[in-house]
């Protein structure tokens, strides 16, 4: 369909034609287009930003004729198309390209609470101070995105916030449980993830990269008003602009992605960018900044290097009337702490939607009272990365929302295994730990706990 002649089914912005009746049976009207069955539909890069508000305007007017009668008026609160790839740049997170049937924005006016994100590359060598600079920011920080986080940090950094604040750990940029990490945490309290992803964004030497790149991203709903935001966290290469351009275009790629399969109120994408953040990524993402400090860069070493940002999509409100980055001393890392605050719109779909709580995992101490050397399972890292964990391991401390199987294997046939006990939300409960883990059991998992539907 084209949006100046809705009968076109050929050229820029056609879509294959179908009878009404294929979207409301029993009605009889004249020819209009199949409704997409997904957002990588024939709207995908044929739109230009001149036409774009006429075309959503167009398919919204046919959309109301076609399910007049099966949704009530005024239940489509708008259709958006997305522009072409010559202008993605300009409004690409904007675009939200179809939307299905909801109920009236006026509805679904629930404001969260202010929400604080911060984003801190830690240093690969400074992971000692690292946990207290992290430690000390959590107490104001809802959501922290780090970056440059080592095995021994990241283990060290999840069992110190383990109380306050839940982990996606994700992948390591090398792949597996090496190398270095860009883990998003949040405030378990507030929100919980209901779903997760990890994605590579070039290899070593890859376009001049200097080392591989990871991103990922959590969507977080609030427990309190159903918001959804979804979280992205990255650590573009440092050596290569066209590895960084091709990281950026992964994970705008991403984040429509995820907005196509679930409810998404905002977007927040974060990072150590290796560029100004301001002028390179939120750019090319579509989202916006926010003000710097001209006299205090993030990237210590050089004035006017702000590559640290949290850069959101335009739906979200600040809580100053100048929205301005907040800079805290950092420790002995190279990068500063950058931290914002935004406010984030409700939309009522992702309040009764169910969604199913997708990040879940459980910390394997040395030390009977959850001290000593930590081991992560779960949480998106790769699953038992410590063989001989039960010779070393003698309490355990699994998230909420998931449960723990523990499995004893049989020295005369090593492949079977026979589920022992099953465990839910083992903090705190001491009658599990102790010389009995060790000795009894040989192999443990990690799942979570299905999302009861609401009634």
């Amino acid at each position: 369909m084209n949006a100046l002649n809705p009968n076109a089914t050929t050229g820029p912005g056609a879509m294959s034609g179908a009878s009404i009746t294929d979207v409301n049976a029993g009605a009889t009207a004249a020819v209009w287009p199949k409704l997409p069955v997904s957002c990588e539909c024939a709207l995908n890069g044929m739109v230009d930003n001149s036409v774009q508000e006429a075309l959503a305007r167009s398919i919204g007017d046919m959309l109301s004729m076609a399910l007049a009668d099966k949704f009530p008026k005024g239940s489509f609160a708008g259709i958006a198309a997305r522009p072409s790839p010559e202008n993605q740049t300009r409004a690409a997170a904007d675009s939200p390209w179809i939307k299905t049937p909801k109920t009236p924005l006026a509805d679904a006016a629930v404001k969260t609470e202010p929400i604080t994100i911060s984003t801190f590359n830690t240093r690969y060598d400074q992971g000692e101070a690292a946990v207290g600079t992290v430690d000390r920011k959590s107490a104001s920080s809802d959501i922290i995105l780090l970056q440059e986080v080592k095995p021994d940090t990241l283990s060290n950094i999840t069992s110190t916030l383990f109380d306050t604040h839940q982990p996606y750990v994700g992948q390591s940029h090398s792949g597996g449980y090496t190398g270095e990490f860009s883990p998003i945490y949040y405030n378990k309290e507030r929100f919980e993830a209901v779903y997760t992803s990890s994605i590579k964004l070039n290899e070593k030497g890859e376009l001049g990269a200097g080392s591989p790149r990871m991103a990922n991203f959590v969507l977080l709903r609030e427990k309190e008003t159903g918001a959804t935001v979804l979280v992205s966290n990255t650590h573009l290469d440092n050596f290569s602009f066209d590895a960084r351009e091709q990281g950026v275009t992964k994970i705008n790629a991403e984040l429509h992605r995820i907005r196509c399969e679930f409810p998404v109120d905002s977007v927040i994408a974060g990072g150590d960018f290796n560029m100004n953040a301001n002028i390179f990524a939120a750019h090319r993402l579509g989202l916006d900044g926010a003000d710097y400090d001209p006299t205090r860069p993030t990237y210590k070493s050089n004035l006017g290097s702000d590559f640290d940002g949290i850069l959101v999509s335009r739906d979200v409100e600040s809580t100053t009337t100048n929205d301005r980055y907040e800079i805290s001393d950092s420790g002995p890392s190279d990068h500063e702490v950058v931290s914002r605050d935004i406010v984030v719109t409700a939309n009522a779909d992702a309040r009764k939607a169910h969604l199913q709580v997708a990040n879940h995992g459980a910390l394997l101490n040395d030390g009977i009272d959850y001290t000593g050397k930590t081991l992560i399972l779960g949480f998106g890292a790769p699953e038992a990365q410590n063989t001989d964990w039960n010779d070393e391991i003698s309490s355990v401390r699994v998230s909420e929302g998931a449960s723990l199987t523990a499995k004893s294997r049989s020295q005369r046939d090593p492949d079977y295994a026979k589920p022992d006990t099953v465990t839910t939300n083992l903090k705190g409960n001491v009658a599990w730990v102790g010389a009995d883990v060790n000795d009894t059991f040989s192999e443990i998992g990690v799942s979570s706990i299905p999302k009861p539907k609401p009634v």
